[in-house]
């Protein structure tokens, strides 16, 4: 146990912006949280896209139950974390909707080429779209969806000292 006081011991796990950015860029499932009215938030895996400075931009249907619900309270929080990684390390955001843009065949493959590579994100896109070589299969209602992050949440656990003895 350390000799320092229980909020230094919290302080020092806490990620820089910077670092919070960074790990955010990382392509991981992330859970995103949206406000229901009446219930606790709906809680989902998703896959997103950030670039650190920018927006998390999710793609989705529209009409969905998560679409309506973003549409209605504006607001969502995304957390991802290292997994089954150890120590832990997690980053959550919460953030405000900016904006909803029709998505592409060119927008999905873009997603799913950074989580499954380009050979299986190029057959992810073909599934999706029947295989519609020439792009123009209409997506129907999926959009992007933008989030501007306003507040950061950290812990990288690796910053304390006594996991270097757990982990050897």
């Amino acid at each position: 146990m350390s000799d320092q006081p229980k909020g230094q011991q919290l302080a020092s796990v806490t990620m820089s912006q910077e670092e919070c950015e960074a790990y955010l860029a990382r392509p991981l499932t992330g859970v995103i949280s949206i406000a229901r009215k009446d219930r606790a938030p709906l809680t989902v895996p998703t896959w997103y896209r950030y670039q650190p400075g920018g927006e998390i931009a999710f793609i989705l249907e529209e009409s969905s139950y998560r679409g309506k619900l973003i549409k209605r309270y504006g607001r969502v929080s995304l957390c991802v974390h290292s997994g089954d990684e150890l120590p832990p390390v997690y980053v959550t955001v919460e953030g405000e909707l900016t904006g909803i843009t029709p998505a592409t065949p060119e927008d999905l493959f873009s997603l799913a080429e950074c989580y499954l590579g380009e050979e299986r994100g190029k057959r992810y896109v073909d599934g999706v779209t029947g295989g519609a070589q020439d792009h123009s299969y209409d997506l129907g209602d999926t959009v992007i969806m933008r989030v501007r992050p306003d507040r950061w949440i950290s812990t990288d656990y690796k910053r304390q000292a006594f996991w270097r003895g757990v982990m050897s």
